[in-house]
């Protein structure tokens, strides 16, 4: 269920990303969902990261990575490594911290 609180934006030159900014940042959180390169999206989990994000004080940044077979391997893992790359070069001036954390979901886990 997608929710009123993500916003969709492109980084790194082309790479689509969902976040959750809460009221206050103390870190940022670069979310890799679950699917193995080929299923998933960034918006399957919005309530579960937006309660990290209201709980844990920190802005998510979910990458919806190009998925296989419409796009070969290592398509989905670059795109997680360019949004990786994007967020500790902007993340003081997006999110006022350089406090980054980086984690990801298996699929069907809540």
């Amino acid at each position: 269920m997608r929710l009123a609180q993500g916003r969709d934006r492109v980084v790194a030159g082309g790479v689509p990303v969902r976040g959750f900014v809460p009221g206050r940042v103390d870190g940022v959180y670069l979310h890799l969902h679950g699917g193995g390169w080929m299923l998933g999206s960034a918006a399957g989990q919005d309530e579960k990261l937006w309660r990290l994000a209201e709980q844990a004080r920190l802005a998510v940044v979910s990458v919806d990575y190009r998925l296989a077979p419409e796009h070969p391997f290592p398509a989905g893992p670059d795109d997680c490594e360019a949004a990786a790359r994007w967020l500790v070069a902007n993340a003081a001036a997006e999110f006022g911290t350089e406090r980054l954390l980086i984690g990801a979901s298996r699929p069907g886990r809540t």
